[in-house]
């Protein structure tokens, strides 16, 4: 029986009963009007594009050119702490100041090669192959993850030093997904740019779960 202890449980309960406030909070933040944000982590090179060919510009005047049927020009979301979408108050997880510094100073060094996830709790692997946009398998290297860029040095702060982890830190999973997740999948900083990109959501169809 794998060892639990009440970091887990708390941390269990802390994403289950605050996820859907995160999401809302990560498509608001995506779509609000932008103002630039500093990061050492806004190279295009870390930004894997979803779709075909548009011209994309972040809030550091980057543009990258990819090719779809009719091409639309729009602002992508910065990277970093956002400085635009809603307020949040100070104690939630996602508003750790500090996050971006310790996302940027993470020595790789004391890091392990290779990660053995075998035995890494299904929450947590559901939430990095998400991050990700790729299925874990049973081993991982500090390599592989830093290809994905900012979301794979997300991964690696959440993971640490241990190279057979049972559990990821999921709090700073959800502050990597906060602060990195819309910049790397390119989407739009604007409303009406993912509207025009992805199709109006309110169209969309949903499900609504009641206790």
């Amino acid at each position: 029986m794998r060892p639990l202890n009440q970091n887990f449980f708390e941390g269990i309960h802390d994403v289950l009963m605050n996820r859907c406030c995160v999401w809302g909070a990560l498509f608001l933040i995506g779509c609000a009007q932008p103002s630039p944000s500093e990061s050492a982590f806004t190279s295009m090179a870390d930004v894997d594009f979803a779709v075909d060919s548009i011209t994309v510009v972040d809030a550091g005047g980057s543009e990258v050119d990819v090719q779809e049927d009719e091409p639309l020009d729009y602002l992508r979301a910065s990277c970093g702490s956002p400085q635009y979408g809603p307020d949040l108050a100070d104690h939630l997880t996602e508003s750790d100041q500090g996050y971006v510094e310790r996302l940027e100073s993470l020595d790789l060094t004391v890091l392990p090669a290779q990660y053995e996830l075998s035995a890494l709790f299904d929450l947590d692997r559901s939430i990095i192959s998400y991050m990700l946009d790729a299925p874990l398998t049973g081993v991982v290297t500090q390599s592989d993850l830093l290809a994905h860029g900012l979301m794979g040095r997300a991964v690696l702060l959440a993971l640490g030093p241990d190279p057979a982890p049972i559990m990821a830190d999921l709090k700073e999973l959800r502050r990597g997904l906060f602060h990195y997740y819309n910049c790397s999948r390119g989407h739009p900083a604007r409303l009406e740019d993912f509207v025009a990109l992805y199709g109006d959501y309110y169209t969309w169809q949903t499900m609504m779960i009641e206790d």
